[in-house]
């Protein structure tokens, strides 16, 4: 394998070192501003882990911008669940989210990820 040319998530699982392993999927999130409860809109995530999010880009999920984040399944065969975090990259399209707490275990198995 070579590091330059291979991404992150093409690498075999037992060289990918980092902290919390993040998974693609699909769910929607509900985004509030964490201080007026105003609608920020609704993006789908393109991957979640313990800590964070990546979510679709939005004109309002500026950088340092604290949201409220509502979670939920697009067929709803899951539990949705409320969190909340701090915007901390955008880029290509997409918004990276810094969690201010853990993703609970019990939502990530009913995703399926255990």
């Amino acid at each position: 394998v070579n590091p330059e040319t291979e991404s992150l998530g093409t690498l075999p699982s037992e060289l990918d070192i980092r902290e919390h392993k993040r998974h693609k999927l699909q769910l929607r999130a509900i985004c509030k501003d964490s201080q007026t409860g105003q609608s920020l809109g609704s993006a789908s995530t393109v991957d979640i882990c313990e800590t964070g999010l990546k979510v679709h880009y939005l004109e309002n999920l500026t950088q340092g911008r604290i949201v409220n984040f509502r979670l939920e399944a697009f067929d709803g065969s899951c539990t949705p669940l409320e969190t909340c975090g701090k915007i901390c990259w955008s880029g290509h399209g997409r918004c990276g989210v810094k969690l201010t707490e853990l993703v609970p275990v019990d939502f990530l198995k009913s995703l399926g990820i255990n």
